[in-house]
């Protein structure tokens, strides 16, 4: 790792980094990844457009109005791109049931998609340059997560959705086929106004965790659109006196950063099989198997230890994930988690109800359960978020399963079946058994849309 100091040209090179991906040059495996990540993210938007915090949001923006151009999935509205990127980012991240990318702070490309999806129904895009544009903003969004702010980038205050604000301008601005100035002016205006702080992330969750990412793609939309009308922005926004690398990351690996394009990022997404963060997939997982190879029930259960990698132990020994008293927070809770999966026997967005927060079954079990740092997973962190599962029985029997990849993480990936059976359980309130259908057939052959409109008006919830 480098110490952020000034690299020439930095900027630039991740600029034409960018520009040089194009359809042509990508491989089929590349390709259907697009669409697989298109559908795990619409399936979220859609699950997650009745939530609270999405409705007000889709409030607002209703009585703000504009251009009626793009869908506001889960309903029939439309409104402006910079609009719908900000209410279908909401309506992705309600849940946090949505992929990411392993590393050592968070990092969810799939919030490149509402904005992106966005613009491309703005300017009828086809299905060649989504899947070009989801591409791009899953390669360079990772390489900040690896290469800036590190070792700790939410410990200097920052939340990972501030790299945002370089993977959507640079995709954007390839939907747009800007050139190559334009496209330095929308990446530098759109991270000198799109650093996102953690705040919402501590604590009792707040309702506002859900816009981050929205709010951080709706500036980037614009921006984009501000240059493509030749407004300029900082050329050297990375690497010169007050920018990114000084001002915010603290620390940048340029040389890791602007690399060549070995194998795609994309192919490293991970998939959410559960309704819980990246070490919750791994602790859910593990307890699952380690209940149904003993033949266990809850209440067989005098105590459970759950066991992490430093880092991900010293954030589950929050004391506000002891007693999660909000949604979000309960989500955070891999100890909460446990204790709802094992009681409901599954956990899906049904089980952050709140009545759920509430149920003495699920408390008993979060109340038997405690976090300690396994210092033997330590080896397996960052690439993955590995879990150790010790559970001693009512008749003195001590058990214990360890797992280092859960099902959807990119060494143990979930099969097409797997995920689209996701997108039947999320959408299957909203959309009728032709529609939901349909949206995964066109995200398989994502590359034969002539207008990504076909797949926005498939979506459009029928009177």
């Amino acid at each position: 790792m480098l110490v952020a100091t000034k690299m020439n040209g930095a900027t630039e090179k991740l600029v034409d980094l960018a520009r040089g991906i194009r359809f042509d040059d990508l491989p089929a495996e590349v390709v259907r990844e697009a669409g697989r990540r298109l559908l795990d993210a619409l399936g979220c938007m859609i699950a997650g457009s009745h939530g609270a915090t999405t409705a007000a949001v889709r409030t607002v923006i209703a009585d703000l109005g504009g251009a009626a151009e793009s869908s506001v999935l889960g309903t029939a509205a439309r409104t402006s791109c910079d609009r719908a990127a900000l209410v279908n980012g909401t309506a992705l991240r309600f849940l946090d049931f949505m992929d990411g990318h392993p590393g050592p702070y968070p990092c969810h490309p799939c919030f490149n998609i509402p904005p992106l999806l966005a613009l491309a129904e703005r300017i009828g895009a086809n299905g060649k340059q989504l899947a070009t544009a989801i591409v791009a903003a899953y390669e360079i969004m990772p390489r900040f997560q690896e290469n800036s702010g590190l070792p700790d980038f939410g410990a200097r205050g920052w939340a990972g959705s501030t790299n945002l604000s370089f993977s959507v301008p640079l995709a954007a601005a390839g939907l747009l086929d800007l050139d190559r100035e334009r496209t330095l002016s929308a990446l530098g205006m759109a991270i000198t106004h799109g650093n996102v702080l953690d705040a919402a992330s501590h604590g009792q969750i707040p309702m506002n965790k859900s816009i981050l990412d929205g709010m951080a793609a709706a500036n980037a939309i614009v921006a984009t659109l501000l240059a493509e009308r030749g407004i300029s922005g900082p050329r050297a926004v990375i690497e010169s006196a007050g920018g990114f690398a000084q001002a915010v990351a603290g620390s940048v690996n340029f040389a890791g950063l602007v690399a060549p394009i070995g194998r795609y990022k994309i192919l490293e997404s991970y998939t959410k099989l559960y309704n819980t963060v990246k070490c919750g997939q791994t602790a859910v997982a593990a307890a699952f198997k380690l209940m149904r190879k003993n033949h266990l029930r809850p209440h067989d259960i005098a105590s459970l230890r759950i066991g992490f990698a430093q880092r991900d132990a010293n954030t589950q020994k929050r004391e506000s994930y002891a007693r999660p008293q909000s949604r979000d927070t309960a989500n955070h809770s891999v100890r909460f988690c446990v204790g709802a999966a094992l009681v409901d026997g599954q956990l899906t967005a049904e089980q952050f109800e709140a009545e759920k927060l509430r149920a003495p079954e699920i408390l008993s079990l979060v109340d038997k359960s405690t976090v300690y740092w396994d210092e033997a997973l330590d080896v397996h962190w960052p690439a993955a978020n590995p879990a150790t599962i010790v559970l001693r029985t009512i008749d003195g029997r001590e058990l214990r399963e360890t797992m280092v990849f859960p099902p959807g993480h990119p060494k143990n990936l979930l099969s097409d079946e797997m995920l689209e059976q996701k997108f039947r359980q999320l959408t299957g309130k909203i959309l009728i058994g032709e529609q939901i259908e349909r949206a995964i057939v066109m995200t398989r052959r994502l590359q034969e849309l002539s207008n990504v409109r076909a797949l926005t008006d498939v979506l459009r919830p029928r009177q």
